[in-house]
């Protein structure tokens, strides 16, 4: 487990904050902040219970509160800057009153840091997940108390071994985990990240999720931290900023609703009868007729160095900076606009330098059902653009996002052809095409605060320059009421499709893929036949180029050099390693 990770979180937290059920493991705030402790029990009470810990290990609680039956009753509204609630919300009875009373005791623009484990990591894996409507029911009966049938549960999945002794004894067992508190609500990562964002709406709370990070990252729990909207800010309490709304003719009918605005044939009649707000229509017309344009943004935040390797995968993770260069209202706002959709940016690559990368599409990587509901926004962290002494230049195509995309078997291969021959055989189409055509890149350098998006389709690379410093950072975006695969591993004619869960980082909450039924084969292997995810950022020295050999034949077959494989293909499929 990586409990580091949180440390981004609490750099946004100020003033004066309280924490609860900090125990033996306070969470390490800036030094600036002034904090409040509070638990359910005392120190003496806590060492009862916990034996294996001394007086020395537990922090001194200043107020002894019990959430199940008092809430922070003995705090006023809006009397902290921040609140920390770390590993608390599956052991109360009543999650959805404890949420109610986190926001009533910060003040406007205050922050509420949650947290809790994802049971995939822990040895709740066995029990099912809490619903979010069993949590409602027991906010709406007012419960104050975690029944019996809770630890039963904990026991059956935990220590089924207890359950074989006589009823008094089951019942003490029962006792003792009540003693020791132990989790009375289970949630995954994505299930916990939903639970939050439905039971906000149910309280009528505004907020915006300003970082988080998963169990699939930090190998242990869902962390968040959480901004309560100010009142003057309500008019919207999204992260998107208002979108210019087109006020279209009612008297002609789009015969293509799923399909973007930027792709539709009828693209020119958008624009005629105002689908296409009239501020976006340039941007529009540019994304229809070349696949891709260049913004300037007025305003981007503040980032970290953060680039130690060449390439940095979903550092949103890390740096709550990643994540708001991601979700910026400017570019939401467009790419809703132009696409006709609320896009949900759901991947971050940051750059040190650009690499070199022959011309290929984005769509071989990430493809949505209806098609075409994906784009990617590289925005120039520095200045890529002085004397273009640095050479790291984007390479667009113009209008090849218009041209036909062809299957394995068009291109001559076998339907179940193993990834790394399908990507070469597409950089062999595509380049034999492009010298056809006579066709030559557009050759583009971004000045800081300005952004290339590409659209899904569109032939793009860039040649890059090691010795530079000009960083970047690639976001990517799906749109939302679509489902999302990845193509690579799926065969459509066939129904056998990979299919994408992905985490709405607008929301910080997690997205389902399409729901699978009977004609839907899921191309994953069983648990434990899965090999290891290699880490995007891994280096050539911990690189073990016989271990990704034998997790993917299809490269060895080929006989690719395997680091050059995963820098240039391997990364992007998410390839593995035994």
């Amino acid at each position: 487990m990586d409990m580091t990770l949180r440390l981004a979180g609490y750099r946004l937290l100020r003033g004066d904050g309280l924490e609860m059920g900090a125990f033996n493991n306070p969470a390490q705030v800036p030094e600036n902040c002034n904090m409040t402790y509070c638990d359910a029990v005392s120190r003496e009470q806590a060492l009862a219970y916990f034996p294996e810990l001394t007086r020395d290990d537990l922090v001194d609680v200043q107020h002894i509160c019990n959430l199940d039956t008092q809430g922070l009753s003995v705090f006023s509204d809006g009397q902290f800057d921040f609140v920390i609630l770390n590993h608390v919300i599956e052991h109360v009875a009543n999650p959805i009153k404890v949420i109610e009373e986190l926001f009533r005791v910060i003040k406007p623009g205050g922050m509420v840091v949650i947290s809790a484990p994802d049971k995939d990591f822990t040895s709740d894996k066995n029990r099912l997940l809490t619903s979010f409507e069993h949590l409602l029911q027991e906010y709406q009966d007012e419960v104050t108390a975690v029944s019996d049938e809770h630890y039963l549960d904990f026991l059956k999945g935990v220590h089924p071994d207890t359950l074989k002794g006589t009823p008094e004894e089951i019942q003490g067992h029962i006792q003792n985990v009540r003693n020791r508190r132990e989790h009375a609500h289970v949630w995954d990562s994505a299930h916990f990240s939903q639970f939050l964002s439905k039971t906000l709406k149910h309280l009528n709370i505004h907020a915006q999720c300003q970082f988080f990070n998963t169990g699939a990252r930090n190998q242990i729990e869902y962390f968040s931290v959480w901004q309560k909207t100010a009142l003057e800010n309500l008019q919207d309490s999204s992260t998107t900023a208002p979108v210019l709304k087109a006020k279209p003719d009612d008297t002609w009918h789009n015969p293509l609703p799923n399909t973007p605005h930027i792709h539709s044939p009828f693209f020119h009649q958008l624009l005629k009868h105002g689908i296409i707000a009239e501020d976006y229509q340039d941007i529009a017309r540019r994304l229809h007729r070349q696949g891709f344009a260049v913004v300037d943004l007025s305003h981007i935040p503040a980032t970290p160095d953060i680039t130690t390797e060449a390439v940095i995968h979903d550092a949103w993770q890390q740096y709550p900076e990643v994540l708001e260069v991601a979700r910026l209202p400017e570019i939401l706002s467009l790419l809703e606009a132009v696409y006709g959709r609320r896009p949900i940016p759901f991947a971050t690559k940051n750059h040190k330098h650009l690499e070199q990368q022959q011309a290929q599409s984005d769509s071989l990587f990430f493809a949505s059902q209806p098609a075409d509901y994906f784009c990617a926004v590289h925005l120039a962290l520095t200045d890529m653009s002085q004397n273009h002494q640095d050479n790291n230049t984007y390479l667009c195509y113009p209008g090849t996002h218009h041209w036909q995309r062809y299957q394995a078997e068009e291109m001559g291969l076998a339907m179940d052809s193993p990834p790394a021959q399908r990507i070469n055989a597409n950089h062999q189409l595509y380049l034999q095409w492009i010298k056809q055509q006579n066709l030559e890149p557009v050759r583009i350098h971004l000045k800081p605060g300005q952004a290339l998006i590409t659209v899904a389709r569109l032939l793009y690379g860039h040649e890059g320059n090691a010795k530079s410093a000009t960083k970047s950072q690639t976001s990517y975006y799906f749109f939302e009421q679509c489902h999302y695969y990845k193509p690579l591993n799926s065969q459509l004619c066939c129904a056998q499709i990979d299919v994408l869960d992905i985490w709405d980082l607008s929301k910080g909450i997690a997205v389902s893929a399409m729901p699978c039924d009977s004609t839907q084969k899921l191309l994953r292997e069983p648990e434990s036949q899965q090999p290891h995810s290699l880490p995007a950022d891994i280096s050539q020295q911990a690189f073990d180029a016989e271990k990704y050999f034998a997790a993917n034949p299809d490269v060895a077959a080929v006989g690719m050099d395997a680091w050059e494989h995963w820098i240039q293909y391997g990364r992007e499929e998410g390839r593995q390693s035994f």
